[in-house]
């Protein structure tokens, strides 16, 4: 197990752009980058708390240095972006459902999430505008076609079919 944990360190301190030095300043207390070079080497085993600190100075869940290669990668992996995602509970859900779906289904969803955050920003921006202040981003051409695609509710996910 030592030896996977100092790979590992090795490895996500690399692909951060981190020098050993600069990674001991981005641990919260006290670690000298000699050490981190030790866990690195395998000459030294991180305690847990110590492991813990390091893991969040890289923003990698303290699981990534035990898990399995292949589990371990995608953690890594995952933007910052889908770890905040998955702290949110509702979305979170949706995120499972996720592995649920159909590959064919994959650029409908996108769509149809894309067309629900262009609607909420022109919701957003006619209150902005309804109550006095600057007008925002979209264009009233922008709007009109998104607002027409919001409402397009035929033809989604369907190929064109001929009808006699």
């Amino acid at each position: 197990m030592k030896t996977e944990i100092g790979k590992r360190l090795k490895k996500i301190r690399k692909e951060r752009g981190l020098t050993q030095r600069e990674l001991a300043l981005k641990v919260s207390g006290k670690v000298d980058y000699t050490y981190i070079g030790k866990i690195e080497r395998d000459r030294q085993s991180p305690s847990i708390g110590v492991l813990k600190r390091i893991s969040d100075a890289l923003s990698v869940p303290l699981s990534y240095f035990f898990l399995e290669e292949g589990t371990a990668a995608l953690l890594k992996l995952l933007p910052e972006d889908l770890k905040e995602i998955a702290k949110s509970e509702k979305k979170h859900v949706f995120l499972k459902t996720l592995k649920d779906i159909n590959e064919e289904d994959i650029p409908l969803s996108i769509e149809i999430i894309d067309i629900l955050n262009k609607h909420r920003r022109i919701r957003r921006q006619d209150e902005l505008t309804h109550n006095g202040e600057r007008q925002t981003s979209v264009s009233p051409k922008e709007k009109e076609e998104y607002l027409k695609a919001a409402e397009n509710k035929e033809g989604y996910g369907e190929k064109d079919r001929k009808t006699d």
